[in-house]
């Protein structure tokens, strides 16, 4: 999902930040995974692939977001 995604969630008051600020840019699944883990985070992604990682490396936790490709605005309406 996209940076701005992080910046309106902070704006409403959450702890949250985009992997790209937090890792590199190019960070994996697996690296993202690792950290969300090491902060007890929560991975908010359209990538069910955090699913399988969740089921065997508990720690984290992870919104899978179900829908087709979208802009924030929406997501902002919601």
């Amino acid at each position: 999902l996209p940076p701005a995604m992080a910046n309106w969630l902070s704006a409403a008051g959450h702890e949250a930040s985009h992997a790209a600020s937090d890792l590199a840019a190019t960070a994996d699944d697996t690296a993202i995974w690792a950290h969300a883990r090491a902060l007890a985070a929560i991975v908010v992604t359209k990538d069910s692939d955090y699913l399988a990682l969740a089921a065997r490396e508990p720690g984290a936790r992870v919104v899978l977001v179900r829908c087709g490709n979208l802009k924030l605005q929406p997501f902002r309406i919601w």
